[in-house]
């Protein structure tokens, strides 16, 4: 609402408010190499003897936290992720028929050290471990790369709209007023994990991109 303006001076304002507003969208890509890596890690062990098969599935999976531990990997970084037992049944002429108990036991471990990954993989699995999955890589400060990749896009849009008043012989105001987050995105630029051999992972981290997307708005005239 305005007051007591002559009404030239509102319809200059109501054109500026209403027409000259110039958006551009604005994108900005980071990459980054990844310096941590996470497995899931366990131990499943089945037997008709509960009392035995959770006594087995415990001895293995403590040698396996102890291999860990030699890795230098902190107990902080080794939490235990799911635990349960199940009972397991066969079915022989319609008739359900006991067959056992199933112990499975899995870790989530967090290593810092992305490239001796292999090496523990295989350690673990020496030591008895016969379940790894869900290997994934990322980066200790994430954030860091997002605002940077944020930069990126405001200066993208900056250059966008720059190209636009240039083209047009329009004056404007390079300071925005109006900046909006559209989002962010984290994902790999390439698979992150190659298996050639049971016995001999090889794995390799990729690239990781942050992608950081704003929208800003512009007076011109």
């Amino acid at each position: 609402m305005y007051y007591n303006y002559p009404s030239i001076y509102r319809n200059q304002m109501d054109s500026i408010n209403n027409k000259n507003i110039m958006k551009v969208n604005g994108e900005g890509i980071v990459t980054a190499v990844p310096n941590q890596a996470s497995a899931t890690i366990g131990v499943i062990t089945e037997g008709k003897d509960l009392t035995q098969v959770q006594k087995q599935n415990s001895e293995i999976i403590t040698k396996v936290v102890q291999v860990l531990q030699s890795f230098h990997i902190p107990k902080k970084n080794i939490q235990t992720f799911d635990y349960h037992v199940d009972t397991q049944y066969d079915y022989e002429n319609g008739k359900q028929v006991f067959r056992g108990y199933r112990v499975q036991n899995l870790l989530k471990v967090t290593i810092n050290e992305v490239n001796e990954l292999g090496r523990i993989i295989n350690s673990i699995i020496q030591a008895g471990a016969n379940y790894v999955s869900n290997v994934q890589f990322s980066v200790s400060n994430p954030n860091e790369y997002y605002l940077q990749a944020l930069k990126k896009a405001l200066k993208n849009a900056h250059e966008k709209a720059e190209t636009i008043v240039l083209s047009l012989k329009v004056n404007w105001n390079p300071i925005p007023f109006k900046v909006e987050e559209l989002g962010k995105e984290t994902g790999p630029i390439q698979p992150l994990t190659f298996v050639k051999a049971a016995s001999s992972e090889e794995f390799q981290p990729g690239t990781l991109q942050f992608k950081a997307a704003v929208a800003v708005k512009y007076y011109y005239y």
